[in-house]
């Protein structure tokens, strides 16, 4: 920088550590919630002359990013002449994108790639290669791309100019002509360069779910997102550029996404010029059938006082178009990757968002990640995409070009392919022939990922589509909660599923031109259920429909060459005919142990843990009924571990008490959700307590399988209507995830039959379930033991649950237990009561009275406990005059603890206040005392303490 190297002769550099756990969601994407979990590293290093310069390290499971940062503050231009990063890849074989480099030298991402070339290979062209780089070597699969561009770097590519060849960071090009500006990066201090990202892992799918991109971005700079709507649209231009300056023509097209139930329509460049009541007239047509339009603009690079380009005149228009009632801008012809035009991408983005539209990057850049900061950006073209389709030469390439960018640019960010074309493209008058088959052209709906997935083809080429595949178009969605490869080998072929609630599609697509078989298994969440598959035909212009009931195992699928094919979990109609419909199942793992050891009859162990819905009469009691009748010739022992009140803390420090005390468990129904959400629980709180649980019980027996239940709380139509998740599911989720243990969301299956008019909630029975409800329940808890067990039969030895090495958080209480309160050193005020039960009336919980106590109603009264661990805290009841603790542990400043609850005004409530949590291992002083303050609802200054509770 400045003429200087940096990196060189520097002091030993200070290590900075801090491990980043974000959850977050996007409003378009391969899976909408998601989680930024990493570490993160920063070394900081200075040179002589006492230069700062960083080097800022994240690594995730599955791969590696890192940045350049001068943190030093000042107001002076800087310059980096040079970026010396190498990637330096073993032998194997690489699939990468030249950087654009013909007569036009704009650069816009929209070459072939070179297919399983030698990694090492040169590019065709002087200028080198574009990100994302894609290798197999012999110890897996590794992308390399780049992310985060705030507009004080340009965007780089790569060369080959390395060390021995190695691939090396590139500027832009000199030569990109829209701009005069050199191509190195300028920026004044503090100063933060892209993050170069590495992505890896044993197998393609680790590569195509990848979310490291987004990751690396900042947060959402929205408040408000509920006007971004994700959506399918026609496009004129495509089949005939004059359409669009002909009002009836686009009138024809909105009036085609009515019934199509397609949410936008694209009017391209030209539509300034269109006739009879122009743009204005559409807008407002558009508006009265529910179709919202999207307008085209050139970005203004390389230009004088264009809209686009000039910030004053951008605002102006977005307010102007805005106020119309069109809802997004195809922004396009950016045409260079320098710094001044990158810059330009946020700005419009931020402008775009103030006035509520959505955007599309037309002719842009590479994603990097924009839609975690600007989720109003719905997708980006940097892809040789249909539009090239009226070259033959083209046409010829496409099954295996699409074959290929599943595995390149799609995994980097939604992509503007403009897919899903029948018709063959006319240009200059002549004609180009479609060489895909025309399900291979329909899979490009699922196999694509966009959240603007706007279909090219003419709307006479959708409506004289028989009526399997225009169905399919018409239900098809854009975004979605979850993305997986099935099968594929780049530029081979590709099988992807993704999901959307409890609906699969499935797409896929021959990227060689024979005939074949595609064999591959559905995700298991799919057993039971009955899909409809649309496949090739006799020939390339024909489809062929069948029905299929999955039952687990191989799906075998015949394709044509450059063939394809489509599926989707069915429905017998509309309602819910179907019983398995509103049922969420998340079979992570195996559950085949537990079945394994009651096939053999003998004895097993079966626990539920949970608060008050697992302690009611009601599902529980319907499940111990249901095992036996299932395995009559084995003894079962059940647990019933169920106490009102209590949540995923509480849970972790009582497991060994009450279940793990009784014997080997075979099989442990979980839930916390409910009490984890009204008790007020942080979600730290919520993870450490639902770890805990988890990994103490698989620490203590691997073999132990293990079912987490979400249970509804409350009734929202609008969640519902929304999709939106309670924070307490996602945060149990993550433990799910972590673990492997298979979930089931009742809180949203309820809420969906509700929604569908099948029953109230006070026909359901609220929080603690009618009968009717608990039928429900355990209706759904059966259906997954009932998949989860298929073809358990065939596994003969019980095979132990893999635990990972790390926990998700390293508190969580994965050594929770109780510590006798006869171990406290006593002062005045304190004692111990053999049988404790109150004497004003109030009611108490079972366990929790007729126990011995540790009780004081007397402020001052102290107490000090010696103990080992990482957490101490107590389990005691806050009744009618619970009062303020103060506590210190080690000699630290007192703390306070007010342990009256919402409910402790005519009931003693069970509870486990902690004390501190993050503790370092060894022993450790306790000292509580009470306060003569009280919570102004209390009547006293009262404490009853059942346990202790240490995490050892």
């Amino acid at each position: 920088m400045d003429g200087i190297l940096y990196g060189q002769n520097v002091s030993k550099p200070k290590v900075l550590k801090k491990i980043i756990d974000e959850a977050y969601s996007l409003k378009s994407g391969k899976q909408l919630n998601t989680r930024n979990h990493c570490a993160e590293y920063c070394f900081s290093f200075k040179d002589k002359t006492k230069r700062t310069f960083q080097l800022v390290v994240r690594v995730y499971d599955t791969g590696v990013a890192f940045r350049y940062v001068f943190p030093d503050i000042d107001n002076t231009s800087h310059s980096i002449q040079k970026e010396l990063t190498e990637f330096s890849i073993p032998q194997g074989k690489a699939w990468i994108h030249p950087y654009d480099w013909n007569d036009r030298k704009k650069p816009s991402y929209e070459q072939f790639c070179q297919n399983g070339i030698q990694i090492g290979t040169k590019s065709p062209y002087e200028q080198g290669w574009a990100f994302p780089m894609l290798f197999e070597t012999n110890t897996g699969w590794t992308m390399v791309t780049e992310a985060c561009l705030d507009g004080t770097y340009p965007a780089t590519h790569i060369d080959n100019n390395g060390e021995n060849g190695a691939y090396r960071i590139r500027f832009p090009e000199i030569e990109e002509p829209i701009i005069p500006d050199a191509p190195e990066p300028q920026s004044s201090l503090p100063w933060e360069t892209p993050w170069r990202v590495i992505i890896t892992g044993n197998d393609l799918n680790t590569i195509f779910a990848s979310q490291m991109v987004e990751h690396l971005n900042p947060s959402s700079m929205l408040q408000d997102t509920d006007w971004i709507k994700p959506g399918k649209a026609t496009w004129s231009w495509w089949y005939s550029g004059a359409t669009v300056r002909q009002y009836k023509e686009q009138l024809k097209y909105v009036d085609f996404c009515h019934e199509m139930g397609w949410s936008y329509s694209l009017i391209d460049a030209g539509w300034q010029q269109m006739d009879g009541e122009g743009v204005e007239g559409v807008v407002k047509y558009a508006k009265e059938k529910g179709v919202g339009i999207w307008l085209w603009y050139h970005s203004g690079a390389g230009r004088k006082n264009a809209p686009m380009s000039v910030d004053s005149l951008r605002r102006k228009e977005f307010e102007r178009i805005s106020k119309l009632g069109v809802k997004g801008v195809k922004v396009d012809f950016f045409d260079t990757d320098k710094q001044r035009i990158i810059a330009l991408y946020p700005s419009i983005l931020k402008d775009a968002a103030d006035y509520h539209l959505m955007v599309d990057f037309h002719g842009a850049t590479l994603p990097r990640g924009w839609e975690r900061t600007w989720p109003n950006l719905m997708t980006t073209e940097a892809i040789k995409g249909a539009e090239s389709l009226g070259r033959q030469t083209v046409c010829d390439r496409m099954a295996e070009h699409n074959a290929t960018v599943v595995f390149t640019r799609n995994v980097v960010g939604s992509m503007d392919y403009t897919p899903v074309t029948f018709s063959n493209k006319i240009r200059q008058g002549v004609e180009a022939f479609r060489r895909t088959s025309m399900a291979h052209q329909l899979a490009l709906s699922v196999a694509f990922e966009s959240g603007f997935h706007c279909f090219a083809d003419r709307a006479e080429g959708y409506q004289a589509l028989p009526q399997g595949p225009k169905d399919f178009l018409k239900e098809v969605p854009v975004a979605w909660d979850e993305s997986r490869l099935l099968a594929g080998y780049p530029s081979d072929y590709a099988v992807i599923a993704r999901r959307k609630g409890d609906v699969w599609y499935i797409g896929g697509i021959n990227g060689k031109n024979e005939a074949r078989e595609f064999r591959f298994s559905l995700p298991d969440s799919c057993i039971g259920k009955t899909f409809h598959w649309i496949m090739d035909g006799k020939d390339i212009n024909t489809f062929e429909e069948r029905e299929q009931y999955y039952n687990g195992g191989e799906v075998v699928i015949s394709v044509l060459g450059n063939g394809g094919f489509v599926g989707k979990i069915s429905f017998l109609n509309k309602a819910s005919s179907y019983p398995g419909r509103f049922i969420h199942l998340n079979p992570r793992g195996s559950i085949k142990n537990s079945f394994r050891k009651f096939e053999r009859g003998g004895n097993a162990r079966v626990a539920f843990l949970g608060g008050s819905i697992t302690e009611m009469k009601g599902w529980h009691n319907m499940m111990m009924d249901y095992l036996s009748q299932r395995f009559p010739q084995t003894k079962f022992h059940f647990i019933e571990a169920g106490i009102p009140s209590m949540g995923s803390t509480p849970h972790a420090f009582r497991l060994v008490h009450d279940v793990l005390s009784k014997g080997k468990v075979d099989l442990l129904f979980f839930e916390a959700a409910v009490n984890d959400e009204t008790n007020g629980f942080t979600p730290l709180e919520q993870i450490r307590g639902v770890e805990g649980v988890v990994r103490h019980i698989l620490e203590t027996d691997p073999e132990t399988d293990i079912i987490l239940n979400h249970f509804i709380h409350s009734y929202s139509e609008e969640r519902t209507l929304s999709g939106q998740q309670p924070d307490v599911i996602f945060n149990h989720e993550r433990v799910a995830n972590h673990y492997a243990i298979p979930s089931i969301n009742l809180a949203q299956e309820i809420s969906e039959r509700i929604l569908d008019g099948q029953f109230t909630w006070k026909d359901f029975g609220g929080v603690h379930p009618a009968p009717l409800g608990h039928d429900y329940y355990v209706s759904s808890m059966i259906r997954l033991l009932e998949m989860m067990w298929k073809d358990g039969k065939q596994m003969d030895i019980i095979q132990p649950h893999q635990i990972p090495t790390t926990q998700l958080d390293e508190y969580s209480y994965s050594k929770g237990d109780f510590l006798d309160i006869h171990r406290a050193r006593l002062g005045e005020g304190w004692s111990i009561v053999d049988s404790w039960r109150p004497h004003d009336g109030a009611s108490t919980r079972k366990g929790f009275v007729d126990v011995t106590m540790l009780e004081t109603v007397k402020d001052g009264a102290q107490l000090t406990l010696d103990f080992e661990g990482r957490a101490i805290g107590i389990c005691c009841v806050a009744g009618p005059s619970a009062g303020t603790l103060e506590y210190s542990v080690d000699g630290s400043p007192f703390k306070s603890l007010d342990t009256f609850t919402h409910w402790s005004t005519n009931l003693y409530i069970p509870w486990v206040y902690m004390f501190e949590t993050e503790l370092s291992i060894g022993p450790h002083r306790l000292v509580v005392r009470m306060s003569p303050q009280h919570n102004e609802r209390s009547k006293g200054t009262a404490c009853q303490i059942r346990d202790f509770v240490v995490n050892k």
